[in-house]
């Protein structure tokens, strides 16, 4: 299905998804629709489903019930057109090959080689590079890099497999993107895809930083032992009371710091 909402295209529907781990229910049921544009990130405590239900949207897990629906998917796409559309930076990041990190980056241009020329896709390359601020390290070899570097060459991998978020109905998933950054870099890798889905691209991001996703997210979608707590913009969904039952401690939340978004600090 594509379906266009004043201009934007619905990039994935759930519709009362869950899955099953070993005979468990780790996620669900669970319904929820994003278009282009949107930045959503998911919250929750450890062992929320949070993982899981990037799994299901990355698929690496198919649901045990409900609809999972892509605007870019039909009964006929192969999983390299998949690959085209949408892109998964991992949680972990070892690599046993010693790449150099442009070499990395262009394992994203994989699924688009013969459909454009070896110029575009050292043009992508840069460009994803230069997003993930790592342009100056392309030459660097991987396996030499700092754990908060090395997630940042996947993340420009992850953009360039998306051409960068051009054309429409890309998908981008990121598991704790910002979990090894400092702060400059977060706010860089977070302000990046704020700009990118401001031009169109839809991102699915777990996130541990409450207030990283209270200020750049368009979207939040809380997680309680797999189930929606709620789902809905930041000023809705993170409240004193929903937040302090989701992790379980007192939290305050501030709402004079930054304009219609809240900030969430510990009494």
């Amino acid at each position: 299905f594509i379906c266009y909402c004043n201009g934007a295209v619905q990039v994935l529907e759930l519709d009362q998804v869950t899955l099953f781990r070993q005979q468990r229910q780790v996620l669900g049921p669970l319904s929820l629709s994003l278009k282009s544009g949107q930045f959503c990130a998911v919250l929750g405590a450890n062992g929320a489903g949070k993982s899981s239900l990037l799994s299901l949207l990355s698929g690496l897990d198919a649901p045990a019930s409900g609809r999972l629906s892509f605007a870019f998917a039909n009964g006929r796409h192969t999983i390299r057109q998949l690959a085209q559309h949408r892109a998964l930076m991992p949680q972990f990041h070892a690599l046993g090959f010693d790449f150099s990190v442009r070499e990395v980056v262009m394992l994203g241009r994989t699924p688009h080689h013969g459909m454009c020329d070896a110029k575009d896709h050292r043009k992508l390359t840069d460009k994803a590079l230069a997003l993930s601020g790592m342009l100056d390290f392309s030459g660097r070899r991987y396996t030499r890099l700092s754990g908060g570097q090395q997630a940042r060459v996947q993340f420009a991998r992850a953009l360039a497999q998306l051409n960068c978020g051009e054309g429409g109905d890309k998908l981008l998933l990121l598991d704790e993107p910002t979990a090894s950054l400092d702060l400059r870099y977060q706010l860089l890798i977070m302000k990046c895809i704020r700009q990118l889905c401001d031009a169109g691209l839809c991102c699915v991001a777990v996130l541990h930083d409450i207030n990283l996703a209270a200020q750049f997210a368009d979207l939040i979608v809380l997680l309680d032992q797999g189930k929606a707590a709620a789902v809905g913009a930041p000023s809705e969904t993170l409240t004193e009371p929903l937040l302090s039952r989701v992790f379980q401690l007192p939290v305050r939340v501030l709402d004079n710091v930054f304009p219609d978004r809240p900030m969430i600090a510990m009494p």
